[in-house]
């Protein structure tokens, strides 16, 4: 009987070692991709009309088709345009391409600071009155001879332990009709 009992013991001691070197081995779960989700930002179209992000990219919708009279868009129509360093986007009539940037002394994230900052940017501004350039700051408005455009946003957002590359930087200009 003591035998048995020796036996059945040692059995369970076996198959819980096994089963414990079964559960320490690196196991690996497949990789699941999830969708991603686009932020909510949204920009505001000439016909008064916003937009939001869309797609596998999260790229801003295309704005609805607008008629205008003659003279153009009427004063006091705001739009939001997004544009990367090299590219260039029409708003209101003009096209901006931002050119580089001068200075980008935001404060890091993971930083904390006294002092929070700005970004300075060269823009060829493209309107009526032929080709010209702008230096913009982080929320001053700088103006043409018919827009005041406003560097909105900047992002990426600066990392105190990461260098941002011009070509990473995207621009959000605010284009208001005068």
């Amino acid at each position: 009987m003591k035998q048995s009992i020796f036996i059945v013991g040692a059995l369970i001691v076996v198959l819980f070692a096994v089963a414990y070197v079964f559960m320490a081995r690196d196991v690996r779960i497949p990789f699941v991709s999830f969708p991603q989700a686009c932020t909510t930002e949204a920009i505001i179209c000439p016909d008064g009309s916003a937009v939001g992000r869309t797609g596998p990219n999260c790229e801003f919708a295309a704005c609805p088709e607008t008629s205008s009279d003659e003279s153009g868009i009427v004063s006091g129509t705001k739009v939001m345009v997004m544009v990367k360093i090299g590219k260039s986007v029409e708003a209101l009539g003009e096209t901006i391409e931002p050119l580089k940037v001068l200075q980008d002394s935001r404060c890091p994230v993971d930083v904390q600071c006294i002092w929070a900052g700005t970004v300075q940017i060269e823009v060829r501004v493209v309107g009526g009155m032929g080709p010209g350039t702008l230096t913009l700051e982080l929320g001053k408005p700088g103006t043409t001879e018919v827009n005041q455009i406003t560097l909105v946003d900047v992002k990426p957002a600066p990392k105190s332990t990461v260098d941002i590359a011009e070509s990473d930087y995207i621009f959000t200009f605010e284009v208001i009709r005068r």
